[in-house]
């Protein structure tokens, strides 16, 4: 089997959505779709997330082995959102991209985060 053969029997076995995925990888639902349809290849960094997250090697993973590897460690788990965060991400996803892009800009800016704040700031100008 290969990458989107094996990415599909997973997401299957644990009963997760291309949505889902892509916020564990830290890509776009369309890079997921691509994926899933052997159009394109995901880097090696999100070929480690998703190996992680489903608790397979990434050779499994890539088709290079037909079993599941053992994973010398612990899958690494995130903390637990608190109740202002979780308001705040869902808030964020009911925004459209734009204002996305606004809110991001801003809580960079409220946090410090000048330099990051600034290159969105004139990557915005430009486009």
């Amino acid at each position: 089997m290969n990458f989107s053969q094996n990415l599909k029997y997973l997401m299957s076995e644990k009963n997760i959505n291309q949505l889902a995925l892509a916020n564990i990888a830290g890509v776009s639902q369309r890079t997921i779709s691509s994926w899933l349809n052997a159009q394109n290849e995901p880097s090696a960094f999100s070929i480690i997330r998703i190996a992680d997250y489903f608790g397979v090697s990434v050779d499994y993973l890539l088709g290079r082995v037909d079993d599941f590897g053992s994973i010398p460690y612990a899958t690494p788990t995130a903390p637990a959102l608190t109740e202002k965060e979780e308001e705040l991400v869902a808030t964020f996803r009911r925004m459209p991209e734009g204002a996305q892009a606004i809110a991001l800009d801003t809580m960079h800016s409220l946090a410090g985060d000048n330099a990051h704040a600034q290159s969105v700031r004139i990557s915005h100008k430009r486009a």
